[in-house]
């Protein structure tokens, strides 16, 4: 008796491992096609795209948790390479990933920890200050200077496009605080929006042995 109940908890486990993966596949999959619809906005400089497939890999973070979450976003960034390819020598596809990451990983954590509507809009918050923080950050220090030092485009040429949106920018930082920081702030509150309004439709069932 004992056996067979180990046996069938053995295939519930498999069964819900299967599922898991099936799912991570298919927030995956999905993410990449929505991330296919991606415009620059009058905001911030054209190399900064506006799409919306943070709303997808959220509600994946939220349902399968952030370590799936992550696993959805790095799907997401792999297929979006091999079918677009990479015009800025893979920096911006890092940076995807990471700004990303940055967004679900924080905002799943609290979503599924505390439960209800409370959850739901602190983790969002929580989400949204941190991409915010993490762009502004990495495109400081990191991005930016390895986009000017890898692909070889001017930091000038940079600015400048920055310059013709806001006047006033006339260096990095004027660039991050102006431009970087707004663009994440809309983006991340437009993906948790969207993510907190669908989660919070979203049956029971559905996370139910996951």
């Amino acid at each position: 008796m004992e056996e067979i109940k180990a046996v069938n908890k053995t295939k519930t486990k498999n069964s819900v491992y299967v599922k898991k993966l099936v799912m991570i596949a298919l927030f995956g999959a999905l993410a990449t096609v929505v991330m296919m619809w991606k415009f620059p906005i009058p905001l911030a400089p054209s190399f900064y795209k506006f799409e919306f497939s943070e709303v997808i890999t959220l509600l994946g973070a939220y349902i399968l948790g952030p370590v799936s979450g992550v696993v959805i976003e790095l799907i997401k960034c792999l297929l979006n390479l091999l079918i677009d390819g990479t015009t800025t020598a893979y920096v911006g596809e890092i940076s995807n990933f990471v700004i990303g990451c940055s967004l679900i990983v924080p905002a799943s954590i609290l979503m599924r920890k505390m439960k209800g509507i409370k959850g739901l809009v602190l983790g969002g918050v929580v989400g949204i200050i941190s991409v915010t923080v993490v762009a502004a950050l990495l495109n400081y220090f990191v991005l930016i200077p390895a986009y000017v030092s890898v692909a070889g485009y001017p930091m000038d040429a940079i600015i400048g496009m920055a310059a013709s949106i806001y006047p006033s920018i006339d260096d990095l930082f004027g660039l991050i605080i102006l431009c970087t920081v707004p663009f994440n702030l809309l983006k991340g509150g437009v993906s948790v929006l969207a993510g907190v309004l669908i989660a919070k439709a979203l049956p029971k069932k559905l996370t139910q042995g996951i």
